[in-house]
């Protein structure tokens, strides 16, 4: 038997200097919409794992769903591979990481 508490990997190509959007709906593990009432979320970015923050991703939810935005304004400062990822903190202190990857940032043209 196995068994993986590890985030889904979800990579994201993108252009640098353009808004993104990624929608997350959160379940619990009965497939009933988990109560993100009360939760907090925050999806960094940075370089590799454990170095310093270089940009994070705007956070709104609406019912069991997370929306993460990265605005043109922090993506115009990112550039080539980088990783991420969303930790959710339920009002009951459980903690997840629900998603995690790599970013790899297509330098802009027209800037």
């Amino acid at each position: 038997m196995n068994f993986s508490a590890l985030p889904q990997v979800v990579n994201l190509s993108l252009y640098q200097g353009d808004d993104f959007m990624l929608r997350i709906a959160v379940n619990d593990p009965d497939g009933s919409p988990t109560d993100l009432f009360g939760a907090t979320v925050m999806a960094h970015i940075r370089i590799s794992p454990g170095a310093p923050l270089i940009g994070e991703f705007d956070i709104t939810m609406q019912d069991n769903v997370i929306f993460l935005h990265l605005s043109n304004k922090v993506s115009v400062n990112l550039a080539g591979r980088l990783v991420y990822d969303a930790e959710v903190t339920l009002d009951s202190g459980w903690v997840r990481t629900l998603v995690a990857g790599t970013i790899d940032m297509t330098p802009d043209v027209s800037r």
